[in-house]
């Protein structure tokens, strides 16, 4: 995807500036409690980190699963549609969201006054893979690839395409 803009400044510097304000967005709950004391793991602590390596490893699973099937031949041409991708069209991004609304949970015992704003972290992630970035570029390009095959609209409308049973 990058073929096309890279040999224009404009588009590539604009998407490198995206990414760099981005993360560090996303990492706003983790810079307002970085150098607090923490004297004691609490309960909040513990969900939200299990929360966060939850969605870890769903990402990964989901990553693995894609990598494995664009691996095998006999899958040139096809869309992923099996594990973790039976569920939701998007399972990485599921993943992905997971983790950092695990990190703001875990950080959020320690968040004071002005520092609540580092919210802003897990609804950027959110916001940027279902409206800017993620799903709405990946859903014109799969439409693109697959479109003509008889499985894709069938999976297109019956598969959520973040959570099951809400999108």
């Amino acid at each position: 995807r990058f073929d096309k803009i890279r040999k224009n400044w404009r588009r590539i510097g604009s998407f490198w500036l995206l990414q760099t304000i981005s993360i560090l967005v996303i990492s706003l709950p983790l810079i307002c409690v970085f150098d607090k004391d923490i004297d004691a793991i609490k309960t909040i602590h513990l969900f939200g980190f299990e929360l966060a390596i939850l969605g870890l490893i769903i990402e990964s699973i989901a990553d693995f699963q894609k990598f494995r099937f664009r691996r095998n031949p006999n899958n040139k041409g096809l869309f992923i549609q099996s594990g973790l991708w039976k569920i939701v069209q998007h399972p990485n991004y599921s993943g992905e969201i997971l983790f950092w609304c695990g990190i703001f949970v875990g950080c959020a015992a320690h968040l004071n006054a002005w520092e609540w704003l580092s919210i802003i972290g897990p609804l950027w992630i959110i916001i940027l893979l279902v409206r800017i970035s993620g799903i709405p570029i990946l859903q014109k390009l799969a439409k693109k690839n697959y479109g003509h095959l008889n499985t894709f609209e069938p999976y297109r409308s019956s598969t959520p395409k973040l959570l099951p049973f809400l999108y």
